[in-house]
């Protein structure tokens, strides 16, 4: 699921590669620049990572995209992503849903 241009992989290359900030999903997370560097001075800080699981689960930017996808598909995708590739079915229904993302 790599091929992709997911923060989670983008934020991974080049000068960019050290500052988690730049995984973040923009969607998700606030675009402020200032407002994000100080919140990740905190101890706590846990922005929210554009990833694959997010993306599947949670991000609402691709809602269009994931509704579409059956409700097998989904039922493996909120149990366990493990379970999505026990079925070969699911996991092309995915990767053609995934696929479809800009």
């Amino acid at each position: 699921m790599s091929a992709h241009r997911f923060c989670i992989e983008t934020g991974r290359y080049g000068s960019k590669r050290g500052n988690l900030l730049n995984r973040a999903c923009p969607h998700c997370t606030t675009t402020e620049l200032g407002f994000l560097e100080d919140l990740a001075e905190l101890p706590c800080f846990d922005p929210i990572v554009e990833d694959e699981l997010h993306v599947l689960r949670c991000c609402t930017l691709y809602n269009d995209v994931t509704n579409c996808l059956s409700q097998p598909a989904k039922s493996a995708i909120f149990a366990s992503v493990k379970s999505l590739f026990d079925d070969v079915i699911l996991v092309r229904e995915s990767a053609r849903m995934l696929v479809k993302i800009p």
